[in-house]
């Protein structure tokens, strides 16, 4: 049980550095329209 928390955690882990990543490079190249979607 506990090799699949540790296993669950990593993996977690790297997808939401993934989507932190992401999100970084669409509010660099696109400003506008992340300001645009923000306030809506």
């Amino acid at each position: 049980f506990r090799t699949f928390i540790i296993n669950f955690v990593q993996i977690i882990s790297s997808w939401l550095l993934v989507y932190i990543g992401f999100d970084r490079v669409i509010r660099a190249r696109l400003p506008h329209h992340t300001r645009q979607r923000c306030t809506q």
